[in-house]
């Protein structure tokens, strides 16, 4: 029965990824990175009489033009009355004055985005909302989404029924899936909206002898399976992403730790319009840096797993201007999109000041040809 058992057991995983290649990369093994050279511009940066807390930035092209969005806080993070921000730029240096996407339904309820979609001509925006209980507790989560034909005239607000935060916004699989995770928590889709039919995947709880707090996933597709790479945090950091992995988003395999550093913060994945897989975020745990989340590096894999060719985005130095809850971190949570030969990094810079950088992706070596969907 036991031998039956374990065949059981070993299939799943099989028919699911979990026995794939486990992520790698050679950050510290690469005797020089290049410096890429990149183009920054300031979106928003606060004044004492502004709101102090700027975070959870994402990007993307529409209607001819760059919009983001991100939240803002009086002082800190999650704390009462965070608000939901949108700006645009047609030439990616002068950016529109934020104005306010959403506010909260109830006074002191927090708003989080979870990102910005084009699906099907139509831009949808999500976002989540919920209440503070006791020890700043979160209470009465709800997912929201709204969407718009031209990026300035919204739709009202469309309860998505899922109680989740997302890390970033939903990946469309080839069979026009959608599937998202907020933190350790998968959802998927099959409502050609994004917007309907949200069910929660299965998932696994740790192996024996295993265990850690995963946050903040950054989904990545490869021809046989979708990946996630999560980073651990709190007392459980370890310094190295872990990765989950599913056939179609549906039911995903028990966490494995791999070998790919981390500098404690959210990461993004995606991939190059000639093949290339990419990482953009903070890979260098050494104590000079541990918990800095500097400096931002974009590292390249041919084959999805090991990536070996590392490139430095940015390394300045931005000095807080403002105190505020949980407001560290020289690059945080950087999101990206490529567009017109270009990737665009869009990220917080001490949760306070919002950038967004670009480069012109000739400067990578090449290595793969082929035509891919960067999203």
């Amino acid at each position: 029965m036991k031998r039956i058992f374990t065949f059981i057991f070993f299939k799943i995983l099989l028919i699911n990824g979990g026995l794939a290649q486990v992520f790698t990369n050679t950050y510290y093994s690469q005797n020089v990175i290049p410096q890429l050279v990149v183009e920054k511009s300031t979106i928003y940066t606060p004044l004492p009489s502004n709101w102090h807390y700027t975070h959870h930035p994402s990007i993307v092209y529409f209607n001819g033009k760059l919009i983001s969005i991100f939240s803002s806080g009086i002082n800190g993070e999650d704390e009462a009355d965070q608000r939901v921000m949108i700006s645009d730029s047609k030439d990616f240096k002068i950016w529109s004055a934020p104005v306010v996407l959403r506010s909260p339904t109830v006074s002191g309820n927090v708003l989080t985005p979870g990102g910005l979609y084009v699906i099907d001509n139509k831009l949808v925006v999500y976002y989540t909302e919920n209440g503070i209980g006791p020890k700043n507790s979160r209470t009465n989560v709800k997912l929201y989404a709204i969407n718009s034909l031209d990026g300035t005239n919204w739709s009202e607000s469309i309860n998505l029924d899922v109680s989740v935060f997302p890390c970033h916004r939903p990946t469309r699989l080839s069979s026009g899936r959608f599937i998202l995770t907020g933190n350790r928590s998968f959802y998927y889709t099959d409502h050609f909206s994004g917007t309907a039919g949200w069910k929660a995947a299965v998932r696994p709880d740790f192996s024996p002898g295993q265990t850690a707090t995963l946050v903040e996933g950054s989904i990545i597709v490869h021809q046989d399976s979708v990946y996630t790479l999560f980073r651990s945090t709190g007392a459980t950091y370890d310094g190295f992403l872990w990765q989950e992995s599913s056939k179609d988003g549906s039911v995903w395999t028990a966490p494995r730790k791999t070998n790919f550093t981390d500098n404690n913060t959210k990461s993004h994945l995606g991939r190059l319009p000639d093949g290339r897989y990419y990482y953009v975020g903070t890979p260098d745990t050494l104590k000079v840096n541990r918990g800095k989340r500097t400096p931002l590096v974009l590292s390249l894999s041919d084959d999805g797993f090991n990536f070996n060719q590392n490139y430095i985005i940015a390394s300045d130095n931005y000095v807080k201007q403002f105190a505020g809850r949980y407001k560290d971190g020289q690059f945080g949570y950087p999101y990206t999109i490529i567009h017109d030969g270009c990737m665009y990094v869009i990220l917080s810079r001490h949760k306070e000041k919002l950038e967004v950088m670009r480069f012109a992706l000739n400067q990578l070596n090449k290595t793969k040809t082929g035509n891919v969907n960067p999203n």
